[in-house]
């Protein structure tokens, strides 16, 4: 039997979460979205549960987006260094 009503796929929270993480990639000239993109977009969501998490664990956007480009540049130099 069908239902009469259908459900989305993704709730509004992860799609919110889904399009901010593109935003991050995007902003970090990224073609791909990958976990730390994720994580950044949980910084963003005003009302997010994981947002307060971050903030009480003294993980604003700006200290998040720091510490993922210096692991992006040291991943990167590595590479580098290898061929």
């Amino acid at each position: 039997m069908l239902r009469k009503e259908v459900r989305p796929l993704f709730s509004e929270m992860l799609q919110k979460s889904l399009v901010l993480a593109e935003d991050e990639a995007k902003s970090m000239g990224h073609h791909y979205v990958g976990t730390e993109h994720l994580l950044l977009a949980l910084t963003r969501i005003p009302q997010g549960i994981a947002k307060e998490l971050l903030i009480d664990c003294g993980l604003s956007h700006d200290v998040v987006l720091a510490k993922v480009r210096e692991i992006l540049e040291r991943v990167t130099l590595y590479h580098v260094g290898d061929k």
